[in-house]
């Protein structure tokens, strides 16, 4: 509080730029590969330590614009900035501590809030394009029985795209959890579903592609 009212003047030199553009940076990456890896796996240890490095990160960009400030012989936005700082590592401790008191009361935890946005970008991208090819492949394949209900999927449909997507021997892409069979299985019989919600596919016991369907692949070709 005494810096507030009477702020002091910081020294700023290029080194020390250097040093907090580089620290900021590394932080940074640090934190969206813990937060991936943490919604991956679900550990609440990895979500703590990814806040903790963003906090790091937003505290060399603080330390950054302190410079800045110095530079533009404005030694109060140091304080505010420090002030601006604590308050959010303290918003995130009293989050993370609320979190940890739910888990251990047995409340499951909410990973989706700590979810990338391009991670989820790119997971609707991924949906979107199993979601077309499906619908081009029961086209391609005729009618097919059974049709889809309560988790399950036509047996032939299955057996082809395990077939056709057995991507085991493709590292990044098995990374993202395509090369698993249950989780593809899961990933179809929700594609299907979606298309039969749609309306591009018969919902009855035989599956095929409807009418709305056909004008749909017509679209996209």
């Amino acid at each position: 509080m005494q810096r507030v009212f009477s702020p002091e003047e910081v020294e700023a030199d290029l080194l020390t730029f250097g040093a907090a553009i580089l620290s900021g940076l590394v932080c940074l990456l640090l934190s969206v590969y813990q937060r991936y890896v943490a919604t991956r796996s679900r550990q609440q240890a990895l979500i703590a330590q990814a806040v903790d490095f963003r906090n790091h990160a937003v505290v060399a960009a603080g330390v950054i614009a302190n410079l800045v400030a110095t530079l533009l012989r404005f030694p109060l936005l140091d304080t505010l900035v420090g002030l601006a700082v604590a308050v959010l590592i303290l918003k995130s401790g009293v989050e993370l501590a609320m979190e940890t008191v739910r888990a251990l009361r047995g409340e499951e935890v909410d990973f989706s809030r700590y979810e990338l946005g391009f991670v989820e970008a790119y997971r609707r991208f991924q949906e979107r394009q199993l979601t077309d090819w499906l619908l081009y492949t029961i086209a391609e394949e005729g009618p097919m029985t059974p049709r889809p209900c309560s988790g399950h999927a036509c047996p032939v449909l299955l057996a082809h795209c395990r077939e056709t997507l057995d991507l085991q021997d493709v590292p990044i892409i098995r990374e993202l959890r395509w090369g698993r069979r249950a989780g593809l299985d899961k990933q179809v019989v929700d594609a299907v579903e979606t298309l039969v919600e749609r309306g591009l596919v018969t919902g009855r016991d035989v599956l095929e592609v409807t009418e709305k369907g056909r004008v749909e692949l017509r679209s996209q070709v």
